[in-house]
């Protein structure tokens, strides 16, 4: 084997371990994420909530919080994968 094939083969596995460190992250913010959503029951005024779960991730701020739990629909999708899986497993 060469030794580009070789370099490339090396930075190939590297990227790949990276994006599944990538990944890794992202199922645990999630997880993280919904706990929070539990942990703080809807407010009247849900910015207060969201400020809470802000707050206690560190990583976000308010508005991004409020992007994600409502007017960002990612909540709802969380959902919707949530249904399909139980649906699968039966």
């Amino acid at each position: 084997m060469s030794k580009r094939r070789l370099v490339i083969l090396i930075l190939s596995l590297l990227l790949v371990l990276f994006i599944c460190q990538f990944i890794i992250l992202i199922l645990a913010f999630q997880a993280r994420f919904e706990e929070l959503l539990k942990v703080y029951p809807p407010e009247p005024v849900e910015r207060r909530r969201f400020q809470k779960i802000a707050k206690a991730l560190g990583t976000r701020t308010t508005q991004q919080v409020g992007l994600l739990g409502g007017g960002g629909g990612f909540t709802k999708q969380l959902n919707i994968i949530g249904e399909r899986a139980r649906h699968y497993q039966g």
